[in-house]
């Protein structure tokens, strides 16, 4: 028969070890998220810039913001304008 103290103690130990490896698994799913919406944004971007009739190898930053604002493409995706 075991000790009531070992069997907790053991019982302790299985829990950490859960939470531990549920929490590494929910970070990495948290990083590889960050990832794939890093990625999707960058092709996002990319397309509304290409589609931008007006923006140039002249313009400026401050015009090339001003055209994204203008752009309704870009103003009204939450994700990019996330950060």
């Amino acid at each position: 028969m075991y000790h009531v103290e070992y069997v907790i103690g053991a019982f302790a130990c299985v829990s950490v070890y859960i939470y531990v490896n549920f929490v590494l698994l929910r970070v990495m799913e948290i990083q590889e998220d960050a990832k794939l919406l890093r990625k999707r944004n960058i092709k996002v971007f990319s397309d509304i810039l290409d589609n931008m009739p007006n923006l140039t190898y002249c313009s400026t930053w401050s015009e090339t913001q001003q055209m994204l604002l203008d752009n309704p493409q870009f103003t009204e995706d939450p994700d990019l304008q996330s950060r």
